[in-house]
């Protein structure tokens, strides 16, 4: 491969006013008059989907420098992404329709965030554009065989504010879905999907958590109908993945989904015996955003009736595909791509 790398953007498109324009519309972007607008996103929203959007600078390199060396990238991408934003557009290419609440500053890295979602069929009506913070952003290094080093530059984006949340506001959501980067924000959302009667789910992302004591931890996740944790976070909550399942069920969580990369995931349910569910065989340019991906299918299978055990292999072959290219929603699939895969591992 050649040296020079590909600086890539989405691009805008183009319209006349009479076809349909990029609109301003409640701190968001989207193409179309506002009557347009106003009518594809007012109804059929399914899934909200509240926390982090920011701006994902990939490099792809033939390996990773060792410390104090230059390498040249092979190919550099920016994207919108973010925890939350990778889960949103997810379900939004496998075909649920998702509210993403987030926010980001009024700068050069915003602009470049809403541009990309512009086009991405999710609903950024509860997205604002905020004076008083910076956009967050996120430098992702992939070596030629997947490994990858990431480094998060947080900022107030990282949560929306309270007031941005449509939970209060009689609109009828069949999910919830959340990181908490901010704790108590996120321990109030998670109680007004209790108090909507919206089931919800949590990712415990490990950039999100220190050591929480069950205090904290309970008031977060009692009554989540799911929550997703990798290896790293369960260090964070136990002694051993084991301890981390127990101490989440413990504090009401009937379903707990542990991601294990390549390996694949475990479900582990409050009334039945754990499940070690085997990984997708893809071939890997970039784990970036997989984790999201699985979250992803996992809910939209769940909001079309399936129980928990389908709905973590569809979300393993999802994940695994969102794997094909640089980038975490670069290659993130559509429904019948994850079918696909699952019937050729079906057995014969």
């Amino acid at each position: 491969m050649g040296c020079r790398p590909a600086l890539r953007l989405a691009p805008v498109a183009s319209r006349s006013p009479s076809r349909g324009s990029l609109i301003w519309f409640g701190g968001r972007l989207a193409e179309g008059t506002l009557e347009h607008v106003t009518k594809r996103f007012a109804n059929d929203v399914t899934i909200l989907a509240v926390g982090d959007v920011g701006l994902d600078i990939s490099l792809l390199v033939d390996r990773l420098p060792a410390p104090d060396e230059k390498v040249h990238a092979v190919t550099a991408e920016l994207h919108s992404g973010g925890v939350i934003t990778n889960f949103a557009s997810a379900a939004s290419k496998l075909g649920s329709q998702v509210m993403l609440c987030a926010r980001v500053g009024r700068d050069l890295f915003g602009q470049l965030v809403l541009r990309d979602l512009g086009s991405s069929g999710i609903d950024l009506t509860c997205c604002r554009v905020s004076d008083a913070i910076r956009t967050c952003f996120t430098v992702s290094i992939v070596d030629s065989s997947g490994e990858k080093r990431l480094v998060v530059v947080p900022t107030g984006g990282l949560y929306p504010e309270l007031s941005q949340v449509p939970l209060s506001d009689g609109r009828q959501f069949a999910w919830c879905h959340t990181v908490p980067f901010d704790l108590e924000r996120a321990t109030a959302v998670a109680e007004l999907a209790r108090s909507a009667r919206v089931p919800f789910s949590i990712d415990l992302e490990p950039g999100s958590l220190h050591e929480i004591p069950d205090r904290t931890l309970v008031p977060l996740v009692r009554s989540a109908d799911t929550v997703f944790l990798n290896r790293r976070a369960t260090a964070l909550l136990g002694a051993g993945a084991d301890e981390a399942l127990a101490r989440l069920h413990a504090a009401g969580v009937p379903n707990v989904v542990l991601t294990m990369g390549a390996q694949g995931a475990v479900l582990s349910e409050a009334a039945k015996t754990k499940r070690e569910l085997a990984g997708a065989a893809v071939a890997v340019v970039d784990s970036t955003g997989a984790g999201d991906a699985l979250a992803a299918a996992y809910v939209h299978r769940r909001i079309g009736g399936a129980g928990p055990l389908e709905a973590v292999r569809f979300g393993i072959a999802a994940g695994a595909l969102a794997c094909r290219a640089l980038g975490a929603r670069a290659s993130q699939p559509d429904e019948s791509e994850v079918l696909e895969l699952l019937a050729s591992r079906a057995p014969r």
